[in-house]
């Protein structure tokens, strides 16, 4: 994973990826304008799978970090003409 995500993110330098337990993972940048830049880029995946971010508190127990909301975007294809605007596509995204 690390490699991959590395040569994706194109950083100056090195992350470390530490497992902490199933589906959380503990990234360390060492270089802080790569970690932004990484930030600023999502969404990021990883074999199909969306990486949602936080930032690490050492006071929080794993199971205290809540991943609730992720910014993405999606293409759909054979949009009617009159749908294609903001208020539609709200409509359409909340169901």
């Amino acid at each position: 994973m690390m490699e991959t995500m590395k040569t994706i993110w194109k950083l100056m330098r090195e992350v470390q990826i530490m497992a902490i337990e199933d589906n959380l993972f503990l990234f360390k940048f060492q270089e802080e304008n790569d970690k932004e830049r990484v930030l600023e880029g999502a969404p990021w995946s990883f074999d199909k799978q969306m990486l949602l971010f936080h930032e690490f508190r050492g006071e929080l127990r794993p199971e205290e970090y809540t991943f609730k909301t992720a910014t993405f975007s999606l293409r759909v294809y054979e949009l009617p003409h009159g749908m294609r605007n903001k208020s539609r596509g709200r409509e359409s995204a909340q169901g």
